[in-house]
């Protein structure tokens, strides 16, 4: 279906920044870390961020006529982050994303634009396997998340830019389309735009209403660079997979419509200067070791009987101590 053809074409780019940012990783000597680069549960660290993003933005829908990218009206976007960090692994954010559409195919196409909103769940994968940033300078991390979709689009004719009608494309098929019920075969192929009631005989200026709205589903992968205890640069591709068909106004399809934001960011580290934001430091393992040997009931023996063997050999010394004198 679309959603793995979707897949294909981005998993190759993401296996790419991971490849690149492993190569770079050769690990770190964690003994020579400093105190300020161990995470330690009871301190504090700097957990907010703010990134500004922004890069093409590529549509997978039934009106255009590529497979990965477009050889003509390539479209550009800005997003922006708000990120709390949950630990060394895991954090929260909210995004914002924007962007103009377009897409063609035979004689026709769509164009319009689109405001996103919604929350990210994201996990840095070198924390988990690597336990740090690689070499001090790189995080690698995927994310997942649920957000909303907002937008006005239509469909036209190729030359004249005259909009097309339900029943220029669709109409005179008995039964189909069944996603366009309620529609007029005079009725614009608009989104977020009144529909009819136009003057007849000339291209209307379209009249704007709410803009439609759909459930979306972010899903991607990215790496960061550290430039320093509070600017961070950065590369991300995400695929979000719309909860409808509707984006080209074209709901024929038997798969929902998605669109990649791939973007170049620069991401600013808020808090104090002398203190490392919690994604840039590393895992504490003598903290891990002792947890571990307290979960441990033969090692908890073992280290109580440690214990009292050396307070006997004290008080030994002390009554050989008191002989002598």
């Amino acid at each position: 279906d679309n959603n793995s053809r979707y897949m294909k074409r981005i998993v190759p780019f993401l296996f790419f920044i991971i490849f690149v940012s492993t190569i770079a990783s050769a690990q770190i000597d964690f003994g020579s870390l400093e105190d300020e680069q161990i995470y330690r549960p009871d301190r504090k660290y700097n957990t907010w961020s703010l990134t500004a993003g922004y890069g093409p933005v590529i549509y997978y829908t039934d009106v255009i006529d590529y497979t990965f990218f477009p050889s003509s009206n390539m479209k550009f976007g800005p997003s922006v982050q708000l990120a709390k960090q949950l630990g060394r692994a895991w954090s929260v954010e909210a995004e914002f994303l924007m962007a103009d559409m377009y897409g063609q195919k035979y004689k026709r196409y769509f164009e319009g634009d689109f405001r996103q909103a919604g929350l990210n769940l994201k996990v840095y994968i070198n924390q988990l396997i690597f336990n740090g940033p690689m070499r001090d300078r790189w995080n690698v991390y995927a994310k997942l998340g649920l957000g909303a979709t907002f937008f006005r689009s239509s469909m036209r004719e190729q030359g004249s830019e005259r909009l097309h009608t339900m029943g220029d494309i669709f109409g005179g098929v008995s039964g189909y389309p069944t996603n366009y019920s309620g529609w007029l075969e005079s009725d614009y192929l608009v989104m977020g735009y009144r529909r009819n009631g136009y003057p007849a005989g000339e291209t209307p200026v379209l009249e704007k209403t709410g803009r439609e709205g759909r459930l979306v589903i972010p899903m991607g992968l990215g790496a960061r660079y550290r430039i320093n205890k509070s600017f961070d640069l950065g590369i991300e591709a995400t695929l979000h997979n719309m909860a409808g068909d509707n984006l080209d106004v074209d709901m024929t399809g038997a798969d929902n419509d998605a669109y990649m934001h791939a973007s170049f960011s620069l991401t600013y580290k808020f808090g104090k200067k002398n203190k490392r934001h919690a994604s840039w430091t590393y895992k504490d393992f003598n903290l891990s070791y002792e947890r571990e040997r307290l979960n441990d009931p033969l090692a908890y023996k073992l280290d109580s009987l440690r214990r009292q063997l050396e307070q006997l050999s004290s008080i030994s010394a002390d009554t050989l101590a008191g002989d002598t004198t």
